[in-house]
């Protein structure tokens, strides 16, 4: 918890008052996130630019990483979604069939900037999963079939 700002802070060769002065933080809230007794991403906002700025960092620079789709939901072609951040690894569960599914992507997303193309891994892997069933049907019914 609160690597990335305490490695701002080593690398601004500032101390705790140093930084408390310049940016009109209390010195114990910046002892609390050094100490890790609080985290950073649990700060408000404008103290957490006030700090980014004496140091010269930008503000999701000194955010600890944090999954932005964990417990969010949609909807891509009748089929309802949600994520889940399962150590790190973001899953996505919904139901095909009244069937649970459960597709772990492996992916962290938690990048910002990119946040709004989310979506397009939830329709690609339920896209992919539906061709699948499909396919499996299919297949079954052509067995059927031949025998």
């Amino acid at each position: 918890m609160n690597e990335n700002f305490i490695a701002a802070v080593k690398k601004s060769h500032k101390s705790q008052y140093q930084i408390a002065q310049e940016s009109g933080v209390p010195f114990s809230t910046i002892n609390a996130l050094m100490n890790k007794r609080q985290s950073v991403n649990k700060c408000a906002t404008a103290t957490v630019l006030r700090l980014a700025s004496i140091m010269n960092y930008d503000l999701l620079e000194l955010l600890d990483p944090y999954s932005l789709l964990d417990k969010t939901v949609g909807e891509y072609k009748g089929v309802k979604y949600k994520w889940e951040d399962k150590n790190g690894s973001m899953v996505l569960l919904f139901k095909y069939d009244s069937e649970p599914v459960r597709i772990d992507t492996g992916l962290s997303l938690n990048i910002p900037s990119k946040q709004n193309e989310y979506h397009y891994i939830a329709e690609w892997n339920i896209d992919s999963y539906i061709e699948q069933k499909e396919f499996e049907k299919h297949a079954k019914e052509l067995t059927d079939v031949i025998k």
